[in-house]
């Protein structure tokens, strides 16, 4: 046993001994264990309730009823990756039997076969892909890290060959050099300020709709907001994020008028997958491993184009910065959208 420096065991009685886990020490324990004599204890009387099973189902559903009142909600959460797809739904690219749905993709077998590179490669292999190249992004050395994109794919659930490797590991290294490779990494390298995967829960920033036009000299210039973001590590006093919340400009709702009016604040949350800032303003971008021959890709597009331009309201109303360029790399493709 772990025990140190002494062992108590609790006997069973001599008639079932036969029964007991120490039953091949009994022998010992007779000859060598030093007997405990304790005197047996009386035990304490249970509390009992003071008020009847009645009494206590009253004040239970007296409880439930303050509950409901009041579960009012504070905020409307919503996500970037949501309104992509309700695009979607709304144009009949996406329905509950898609085998693009998330869900589906986790539960596939580990050693299922790998998808045909002209289908969908799903969000597990998304994920992995996304999770390599922001540790590419992160490290100092230029050797590929063989062994972490094998962990990557293995904790993804991706397909694994006979003898548990990732049947997909060559693929996602081959993936990775060739953005390494690309312009828009070589930009981002240089640039004065380099971010990868950046979570943010944006109170406020509405969806205007996948035909709403972009300025970055009207939506995103120093004038129309003030930001709430500081990358130094500054943070607004409460009475300047209360500006900023109340600029009706750039979809913030004044945070009085929904006090009054009762209405909850909409909250949108995502992760931009790579901004960096050059001279005139920052870039944001955003990583998709669509191959782009399946016959609902053109929908998907344009419903990534408004993912990217919802990423870049949000970054422009953290930072308080323009964001001059969006853009959209596919990286099985090897293509990229600007705009």
């Amino acid at each position: 046993t772990r025990a140190e420096e002494e062992l108590v065991i609790s006997r069973w009685p001599r008639k079932n001994r036969s029964r007991s886990p120490w039953a091949p020490l009994e022998t010992w324990l007779e000859n060598n264990a030093v007997a405990l004599s304790l005197e047996p204890r009386t035990a304490s009387e249970r509390d009992t309730l003071s008020f009847s099973t009645e009494e206590a189902g009253s004040e239970v559903k007296l409880a439930s009823s303050d509950l409901s009142r009041r579960a009012v909600p504070t905020f409307l959460h919503q996500t970037v990756t949501s309104l992509t797809k309700e695009e979607l739904s709304r144009s009949g690219s996406l329905t509950d039997s898609d085998p693009r749905d998330a869900s589906r993709s986790l539960t596939k077998s580990m050693k299922e076969p790998t998808t045909s590179p002209s289908e969908f490669r799903g969000y597990s292999w998304g994920s992995a892909v996304h999770a390599a190249l922001a540790y590419t992004a992160e490290s100092d050395s230029d050797k590929t890290p063989q062994g972490i994109f094998r962990n990557l794919l293995v904790e993804h659930g991706r397909p694994l060959d006979e003898h548990g490797e990732p049947t997909e590991l060559r693929e996602l290294i081959g993936l990775v050099k060739a953005v390494q490779s690309s312009s828009l990494w070589s930009r981002a390298k240089t640039a004065k300020r380099m971010l990868t995967e950046i979570s943010f829960a944006l109170p406020g920033l509405s969806d205007g709709g996948p035909d709403q036009e972009h300025d970055s000299e009207s939506e995103s210039g120093p004038g129309r907001t003030r930001r709430q973001l500081d990358l130094f590590g500054q943070e607004l006093s409460r009475d300047e994020e209360k500006q900023v919340r109340s600029r009706q400009g750039y979809g913030y709702p004044a945070a009085d008028i929904a006090e009054e009016e009762n209405t909850p604040v909409s909250v949108l949350e995502g992760v931009i997958d790579l901004a960096f800032r050059e001279r005139g303003g920052w870039v944001v971008a955003d990583y998709k491993t669509d191959v782009g021959t399946d016959p609902d890709f053109t929908a998907r597009e344009a419903a990534y184009r408004r993912q990217v331009d919802l990423y870049a309201e949000a970054w422009a109303q953290l930072t308080g910065e323009p964001v001059k360029e969006r853009i959209l790399f596919f990286t099985a493709q090897d293509r990229i959208e600007q705009w």
